[in-house]
């Protein structure tokens, strides 16, 4: 090729540099996306490997429903292309977290290093009571390395695997069969995963066979574990430990049965044994209690015989006895008689010398009164006396001088001594009046004091001859008592004789009486002997009944042992690992769906620049040609034009798409999974492959473009080309509307509808990216509806709690007497599986009684929405399970629960569930599976009053250890999204690479449009055209077709929405097709919006152009 060629090549690319940009941006996307997403599911599928293989995860692993034994692990070791195998011992028990009940698989450390956890901090368990605990636990509990912490004895210490005993935290671990994240909410990925792992020693196991048993494959390790060729040899493996499943089964059955009846016939020989002897203890007191009732016998007819003889002496005691009653009864009435006055006569003794005392007091009494009165009167007469004498005395000693003083007043001697004789006389009277006044009480009180002393003298009397009448009445009782007395003492003398005789009689029938209360008492001791061993025998021969009962139940059980199950399972049963799978398909799913979409945008963007570029260079094209130019030289220039691009592009894409997006990625991989790197790997067949594939594919369309004009001859590409002949379009065939329409409108119109081509590669180009933001907004919108439609709508309960099955109806009536629960119902919930026959998912089994429903707590509707009930036979199953495993109405499917137990089970309806697999029964379907009495409800949905908060109530009830565990559904719609941080961000790669990839469309479509129309568009601005009357000349053609495109994007998006949902296979998750209104919105407003940002970047183009220069050009 000539220099200048190969100049000109150069030159062509820098002068259209744009359209070459475009072809690189739309490389680069579609390669990064192409590439970028399958490299980061290769890195993590890497990452996973690597991790496994380090830690020596099993290939292969079997569990019995009757235990591994290390025959079981011998014969594995044996087969073909088994490199290891080892048994192991693990147990789900329970832990104290934070006042809550926490399940934890407990394993025992590897002595050959199977399955060894990864060491984040300290160090692996080494002697007994050591363990290693995954971080979680450590977070959660507020433990620290060097902590202790206990294990919860199991219900039944048979099944207990390890010691209960106090455990030392010696370091963090992963466990590499759990490798989800449990920090997010991922309970649906993984229905019987517990809450934290614990690996302890060997040393701490007390169970004798083992839990499982795990296979190392030979070759496996140097395999990828997500290859088909690492399938094919599990595949191989699992078909040769499939071969020896029936024989190990059946000797395992053998050996448990074997030993089974061994313990029952050990079991019976002892009972037989008990019975003996308990038969012959039996016999033993019956012959003590007959020898007894025999000497009572005799005992009793010796106490008849002396009953006799105390009859006849007691006959004879009685006639005395009625002849002392009879003289006692004269003597009574004598004696009643005198004691009728005894009362009285003893009252009259006792009062004789109080009489005598009491007369003789008043006697002296009256004595002293008589002479008191005597003595008033003596002393009365005096005081007369005295009174008389004082007048006597004055008138004598003044008789004369009276006499004169008289005289001396005219009266004769004779007068005045009649006057004064008279006046003598009036004195003495008037003295004995004034004594007589002064002593008149004095004389009264005498006069009473005489009366009354002749009242005395009377009573006196009397007295005294009363006391004379009592003193004889006194006298004749005492002779009288003395008689009876005497009389009395020989009645006693008779009752005292009596007595004696009757002492002895009453102390014969004493030692009579006590004689027939031994007896008695004998024969009541034998009766309760007899009485106790009737009872004893009675209890015998009821524990005989059950002990015979329990044995023979012992032997129907060993006969009804179900044969050992062997379970081959790979490490797809690990839902970390599956999990990792489905995430990496899902993935690669949308990397293989969207760059076809960019690849397609990319032919159309393609086609349209080299077909410009060659439109322009037809004069170019031509002079090659005239100059010697073969047709494979010109092809190149423009192959290399268009390749060179495609190599720029891809080169740079692998870049983002081998280093760039998967670091992107594993920041949401450290959220989901707890591997403890990624590695960043460059596939070159993906990375040519990705190139490859936009090279022919631009290559192609610069070839196409190319075609036409370099087969027409040098002296047609020299002239110019011949304009299209012009034809009426659509609208003016429509008069009504044509002549509405404004000149611009109208040539707007005809350009829309005459350049077809750039009509469908933009209308396509924005369809395209309309499309791809509305499949983003779909699995976005669809996402973020999961959460509420599973927890709100199909989920209606607020809360489900798991309890011991024993203590269901306390928990029940608890719950019930709550204020803030509104409603309950008990149900049966287990971890369990269901399958086809081939393939299994996780599913959760609920099964409600017969006498309830599960209509206000579950929304069980199909596909139409049309409620769906509970069998009787068979079970529901929800979609996700349907669709994995293909089981439609009616067909046969597996049922296994936590015991492994597995059933076949009719498919009656399909139910609609987004988040988990669930198989609904009822309580007679349940036993119909399980068999009759194995249904044991052991949970209770819950609904609560509108203003309980439901989490809340939760973490309240989970404080109570009765609790298992508590599920808030609120609690579970409010942790959902974390759960889906990979899906939103490559929902938001998706948006950002449509964004980039609409903008690039537009901006080329349009930088085209404007260079194929330059002539035109000189043309208009040299008619007058003002700048802004330019730009919306040309603007409006691409925000028209923008708009066409978009109308179609919104309808093709959702569609292929729903597609690229269908290929994210996730497990126990059920995608529903849905988009918001507004995310419609949206979506056609960003492509708009880059419309009117491209017209904003291309004006200054339309500014820019060469009216002289363009007008001079040849077309």
């Amino acid at each position: 090729m000539h220099a200048a060629f190969r100049k000109d090549i150069l030159r062509t690319i820098r002068g259209n540099l744009k359209r070459f940009v475009a072809i690189v941006v739309i490389t680069i996307l579609g390669t990064a996306m192409f590439s970028g997403l399958k490299a980061g599911c290769d890195d993590l599928r890497a990452a996973a490997d690597d991790f496994y293989d380090s830690q020596n995860l099993f290939d292969a692993r079997v569990l019995s429903t009757l235990g591994i034994t290390q025959g079981d692990v011998d014969a594995l070791s044996e087969l073909e292309g088994v490199e290891f195998a080892e048994g192991g011992y693990s147990e789900t028990a329970y832990v104290k977290v934070a006042g809550e009940r926490a399940s934890v698989d407990v394993k025992a450390l590897s002595d050959s290093g199977f399955n060894e956890p990864y060491l984040v901090e300290g160090g692996l368990p080494e002697a007994p009571g050591e363990v290693a605990v995954t971080a979680g636990y450590l977070k959660d509990s507020g433990k620290s390395i060097g902590d202790t912490l206990q294990l919860e004895a199991a219900e039944d210490e048979n099944n207990e695997v390890f010691e209960r005993c106090d455990y030392t935290v010696v370091g963090t671990v992963i466990d590499p069969m759990e490798v989800n994240n449990a920090e997010g909410s991922m309970s649906f990925r993984a229905a019987s995963s517990s809450d934290y792992a614990f690996f302890v020693t060997p040393d701490n196991v007390t169970a004798d066979t083992f839990a499982v048993a795990y296979v190392r494959l030979a070759g496996a390790s140097e395999l990828l574990c997500y290859s088909a060729e690492y399938d094919d040899v599990v595949a191989e493996a699992t078909d040769r430990i499939d071969a020896i499943r029936d024989e190990r089964a059946q000797a395992r059955t053998d050996e448990v049965v074997g030993d089974a009846l061994a313990q029952v016939e050990d079991g019976e020989r002892e009972a037989q044994e008990s019975f003996d002897e308990a038969e012959q203890a039996f016999a033993d007191g019956q012959k003590e209690i007959d020898d007894g009732r025999a000497e009572l016998a005799d005992g009793q007819a010796e106490l008849d015989a002396g009953r006799q003889d105390l009859i006849d002496g007691q006959a004879e005691i009685d006639a005395n006895r009625q002849t002392l009653i009879d003289s006692q009864a004269e003597l009574d009435a004598g004696l009643a008689q005198l004691n009728a006055n005894s009362e009285t006569i003893e009252d009259l003794r006792s009062q004789l010398p109080a009489m005598e005392e009491e007369l003789k007091r008043g006697q002296e009494t009256y004595d002293a009164a008589l002479k008191q009165v005597q003595d008033g009167r003596a002393q009365i007469e005096a005081a007369y006396q005295s009174a008389r004498d004082t007048v006597n005395q004055r008138f004598k000693d003044n008789w004369d001088t009276y006499l004169n003083e008289m005289m001396a007043q005219g009266f004769t001697e004779d007068q005045a001594t009649a006057m004064l004789e008279q006046l003598h006389t009036q004195a003495l009277e008037e003295a004995e009046a004034e004594v007589a006044q002064q002593t008149a009480d004095f004389a009264n009180s005498l006069d009473k004091a005489e009366q009354e002393l002749a009242s005395n003298a009377v009573e006196l009397e009397e007295g005294w001859n009363g006391l004379a009448t009592a003193q004889e009445a006194v006298k004749s009782y005492d002779e009288n008592r003395k008689l009876l007395e005497d009389s009395q003492a020989r009645i006693d003398d008779g009752w005292a004789q009596l007595y004696a005789g009757q002492d002895e009689i009453d102390s014969g029938w004493a030692e009579l009486y006590a004689g027939q209360d031994e007896l008695d008492a004998g024969a009541a001791e034998l009766e309760d002997g007899q009485r106790e061993l009737d009872e004893q025998r009675a209890d015998y021969e009821r524990e005989k009944a059950d002990a015979l009962a329990e044995l023979a139940d012992a032997r129907a059980e060993v006969e009804d042992i179900d044969p050992a199950t062997w379970y081959i399972q790979d490490r797809s049963s690990l839902s970390g690992y599956s999990s990792i799978e489905s995430d990496a398909d899902s993935i690669e799913a949308l990397g293989t769906a969207f760059p076809i979409i960019f690849l397609v945008v990319a032919i159309l963007v393609s086609l349209t620049a080299i077909t410009r570029l060659v439109e322009e260079q037809r004069g170019l094209i031509g002079t090659y040609k005239s100059l010697g130019f073969a047709k494979h030289q010109v092809y190149a220039k423009y192959l290399i034009y268009a390749l060179s691009a495609c190599l720029v592009g891809g080169i740079i894409g692998n870049v983002f798409g081998f280093v760039l997006l998967p670091l992107f990625l594993f920041t949401v991989f450290d959220v989901m999974y707890v591997l403890p790197g990624y590695p960043i790997l460059y596939n070159v067949a993906s990375g040519l492959f990705g190139i490859l594939l936009f090279v022919v594919a631009i290559g192609g369309s610069a070839f196409l473009s190319c075609r036409s004009e370099i087969h027409q001859t040098p002296a047609d590409l020299l002239r110019p080309k011949v304009p299209k002949f012009g034809s009426r379009i659509f609208l003016e065939r429509i008069p009504a509307i044509w002549r509405r329409l404004s000149f611009l409108n109208k040539v707007t119109a005809r350009n829309l509808f005459r350049y077809k081509k750039r009509f469908f590669m933009t209308v396509a180009g924005i369809m395209g990216c309309t499309a791809l933001i509305v499949c983003a907004f779909v699995i976005k919108d669809s996402v973020a509806l999961m959460a509420p439609e599973q927890y709100e709508s199909i989920d209606q309960y607020d809360i489900m709690a798991v309890v011991d099955a024993d203590d269901l109806d306390s928990v029940t009536d608890g719950l019930a007497a709550d204020d803030r629960v509104a409603d309950l119902t008990r149900v049966l919930i287990d971890s369990g599986e269901v399958g086809n026959g081939e393939d299994s998912v996780d599913a959760q089994i609920i099964a409600a009684p017969d006498c309830a429903t599960l209509e206000g707590y579950v929304a069980m509707t199909d596909a139409s929405g049309t409620a769906l009930s509970l069998p009787t036979e068979g079970m529901l199953v929800t979609n996700n399970a349907s669709q994995v495993l293909g089981l439609e109405q009616g067909a046969d499917a597996v049922l296994q629960d936590s015991s492994l137990e597995q059933r076949s089970a009719r498919v009656v309806g399909v139910s609609q569930s987004y988040l988990g697999n669930y198989a609904y029964l009822s309580q007679a379907s349940y036993e119909k599976l399980f068999g009759a009495g194995s249904y044991a409800p052991n949970a209770v949905l819950v609904q609560l009053t509108d203003d309980t908060d439901g989490p809340a109530f939760a973490d309240e009830l989970s404080q109570d250890s009765t609790y298992f565990s508590v599920v808030s559904t609120r609690e579970m719609e409010d942790s959902f999204a974390s759960s889906f941080a990979l899906i939103n961000t490559v929902v938001l790669v998706i948006l950002v690479t449509a964004a980039a990839l609409a903008f690039t469309v537009l901006f080329t479509l349009s930088t085209t449009n404007i260079s194929e129309r330059e002539r035109e568009l000189a043309t208009i601005k040299v008619l007058g055209f003002r700048r802004g009357e330019v730009h919306h000349y040309v603007n409006k053609e691409t925000l028209i077709l923008t708009a066409i495109g978009i109308a179609f994007g919104l309808v093709a998006g959702p569609p292929l929405g729903g597609v690229l949902l269908g290929s994210l296979n996730m497990p126990g998750i059920a995608f529903p097709n849905h988009i918001e209104w507004y995310s419609m919105v949206i979506s056609a407003v960003l492509p708009f919006a880059f419309a009117l940002v491209v017209n904003l970047i291309t004006n200054r183009t339309l500014d820019r152009i060469d009216m002289i220069g363009a007008l001079k050009s040849v077309e």
